[in-house]
C-alpha cells in the first residue's frame, strides 16, 4: 500500500507498464481518475505528469516533454479540453 493525494492506494495494482519515446515508463491509474505517468529520459531526468487523462493521451503529451520546461495548465479544465490539448500535440 502507498499513500497518494490523501488516498490509500495499492500502488502495485494501480501500476501499468507504459512507454515514452521508446523508454520504459510507469503509468498509475489512480482512484478518481487523476492518473500519473512517471519516466526518465536518456539523460537521467525524471518526469512526472499527473492529469485526468488516459494512458495513451498522457503518453502523447509526455513524448514532447523537455527538461527545464514547465507545462502547466491553469484553472480546472474539463476532460474534453484536456483531450483536445493532448491531441494537438500529435
Amino acid at each position: 500500500m502507498g499513500h497518494a493525494w490523501d488516498l490509500d492506494v495499492d500502488t502495485a495494482a494501480a501500476l501499468c507498464p507504459a512507454s515514452v519515446g521508446g523508454r520504459d515508463a510507469d503509468f498509475y491509474a489512480l482512484p478518481g481518475g487523476e492518473n500519473s505517468l512517471v519516466w526518465e529520459n536518456e539523460d537521467g531526468v525524471l518526469f512526472w505528469l499527473s492529469a485526468p487523462l488516459s494512458q495513451t493521451e498522457m503518453e502523447k503529451l509526455a513524448a514532447d516533454a523537455e527538461p527545464g520546461v514547465t507545462f502547466r495548465l491553469q484553472g480546472n479544465l474539463d476532460r474534453e479540453t484536456m483531450i483536445r490539448i493532448a491531441q494537438s500535440v500529435e
